[in-house]
């Protein structure tokens, strides 16, 4: 596998559909690191702490019970695969020499 400069890390990962986020950004001199890297996503205390998930926010969401089924195959199949992990699955494929 080909070494790659870290400053073209998340370019690289945005040509497969993948979005690198950051996370533990706990002071502004990371922030202006990330940003020399072109990390555009980030996560961490400096933004906001962690905090308890409201109500509403989970309104909709799926019965666990069908993501273990599909999972498993027990299930019926989700309409199609998320963009991550085909963003995620071309990557593997490409850094392997596989297209």
């Amino acid at each position: 596998m080909a070494n790659i400069h870290p400053a073209d890390f998340s370019d690289l990962l945005g040509r497969f559909g993948i979005d690198l986020i950051a996370d533990r950004i706990e002071s502004e001199s990371t922030v202006v690191d990330l940003l020399d890297y072109d990390v555009r996503f980030g996560q961490g205390f400096l933004f906001s702490p962690p905090r308890p998930v409201r109500a509403e926010a989970l309104q909709g969401v799926a019965d666990p019970g069908t993501a273990e089924q599909a999972r498993v195959g027990t299930g019926p199949a989700p309409a199609g695969p998320s963009p991550r992990s085909s963003g995620l699955a071309q990557l593997v494929r490409a850094a392997s020499g596989r297209t």
